[in-house]
């Protein structure tokens, strides 16, 4: 409990996240195509957003670790990631998560993971969430919510995963930004996690 705060959406808990983790002037690099939400909320917090493309193979978008790691500075502070992507759909494999790792380890950089669409997968695909690779539990704030899987749009539910310090920072910012959301959406919530999943 003391890692998980309830948010009102994504849109919330990656507002608080930014707003406790970001400092003016902080670098925060954004994979390039980029979900627009993300990089104002980036900005109102003082950060400055630096935007990294994707290699297009065979038609898709994937990691470029090279490119990633020489868009790093001593501003650098966080990295966004969407996995599976808005608004591409890509889906990160094991491979590109665990090369993405490697070089938040070595540059000690935070990952900011937004994870609504881990549930939109298909023809046998598995959405990997970058906070179970080693290394990567301590340095991940992960935001969902409850909108994509459980067809709860407009209900304004969502979450952070974070180690209990960096949740206790989000607790600061939310208490005065919303309170906290309401709760018979939140009961709503729990009946759509504790209920059949198929």
């Amino acid at each position: 409990p003391a890692e998980i705060l309830i948010t009102n959406g994504v849109t919330q808990g990656a507002f608080a996240s930014f707003m406790a983790a970001i400092d003016p002037g902080d670098e925060v690099i954004v994979l390039e195509p980029w979900y627009p939400q993300h990089n104002s909320k980036i900005e109102l917090v003082g950060g400055h957003v630096v935007t990294v493309s994707m290699r297009r193979v065979d038609g898709a978008y994937r990691l470029d670790p090279e490119r990633l790691e020489s868009a790093i500075t001593p501003r650098t502070r966080m990295i966004v990631l969407i996995n599976p992507t808005n608004p591409t759909a890509t889906l990160y494999s094991a491979a590109e998560l665990a090369a993405l790792a490697q070089i938040c380890i070595r540059h000690d950089l935070l990952v900011l993971s937004d994870e609504v669409y881990e549930y939109i997968t298909f023809d046998g695909h598995r959405h990997i969430s970058i906070a179970t690779l080693p290394g990567m539990r301590e340095r991940t704030i992960t935001v969902s919510a409850f909108t994509k899987a459980y067809a709860m749009d407009g209900w304004r539910q969502g979450y952070v995963m974070a180690p209990a310090p960096i949740i206790a920072d989000l607790r600061k910012v939310t208490m005065n930004d919303t309170t906290h959301p309401n709760v018979f959406a939140q009961e709503g919530a729990l009946a759509a996690v504790v209920g059949p999943q198929q």
